[in-house]
């Protein structure tokens, strides 16, 4: 599975879930960017759109965990985990704020949500 097998509403919790990441630490490194810009690739969409939308939608980290229910299939969450687990380590570390959001989303998962 990749991103662009993504359901119309995964997509949706995807994006909320991704501005949290990127927003999670208060900076945004070249690496990260440079994530970014590949998985917009990937997903031949205008990602900063996307994720200009998902912050209009989702006005803070609740929110975008809340939405993280959409997300039912196990290979679409273990792909949107994976991603967000790899955008969080490309600056070379994980700020307390990313693994933190990391450990709720495996924590509503696993939860059965």
């Amino acid at each position: 599975m990749d991103l662009k097998d993504l359901t119309e509403a995964e997509r949706r919790s995807f994006f909320g879930l991704l501005t949290t990441m990127v927003d999670a630490d208060g900076k945004v490194a070249e690496e990260e960017l440079e994530e970014i810009d590949a998985l917009a690739e990937e997903m031949e969409i205008d990602l900063c759109a996307a994720l200009e939308e998902a912050r209009a939608q989702f006005r803070d980290r609740d929110a975008a965990l809340e939405s993280a229910s959409e997300i039912q299939r196990t290979e679409a969450r273990e792909l949107v985990q994976t991603v967000l687990h790899d955008l969080a380590q490309r600056d070379g570390e994980q700020s307390p704020e990313e693994l933190q959001l990391l450990a709720d989303l495996r924590a509503l998962w696993s939860d059965g949500a």
